[in-house]
């Protein structure tokens, strides 16, 4: 790999998982290929119910804000910042 692309995949890696499927979804639209329409839009809908999955956290994920709470309370008590 060349330095950019190792700096711009470096980068890329410390977006938030969102932000990285948004990005790899524009990647692919801007790739100059004739693509199945059928799988192009089911690739589509599966972005955004995996998008709406992790937003709503309905797979039973924990988002890390409340892990980091938790541990928080547990390494300094309740009151820690």
């Amino acid at each position: 790999m060349n330095t950019d692309f190792e700096q711009l995949f470096q980068a890329a890696m410390h977006l938030p998982e969102v932000q990285r499927v948004e990005l790899a979804d524009l990647l692919y639209e801007s790739l100059d290929v004739a693509a199945d329409p059928d799988v192009a839009e089911a690739w589509r809908r599966e972005v955004i119910r995996r998008l709406a999955a992790f937003d709503d956290t309905r797979d039973g994920t924990t988002r890390w804000e409340e892990i980091e709470e938790r541990l928080t309370r547990r390494l300094h008590g309740p009151h820690a910042d």
